[in-house]
């Protein structure tokens, strides 16, 4: 089983982008994946977002 787990830039898929994904093998916790990207042009920064997953503007931007 796979378990992943996502920070976005807000709730709604058509106005906010994801900024980060990670993910670990729940039977192999050696196997794990994480990376960040910025938000894509356009996307909306829902407020309080980045208090809830603890970046900055200037880093998903």
């Amino acid at each position: 089983m796979i378990i992943i787990d996502v920070e976005a830039s807000g709730t709604e898929y058509t106005k906010h982008s994801i900024v980060s994904i990670g993910a670990v093998d729940f039977n192999d916790p050696t196997r794990r994946f994480y990376g960040e990207c910025r938000i894509w042009d356009g996307a909306h920064i829902m407020e309080g977002a980045l208090e809830v997953n603890g970046y900055t503007e200037a880093e998903i931007t």
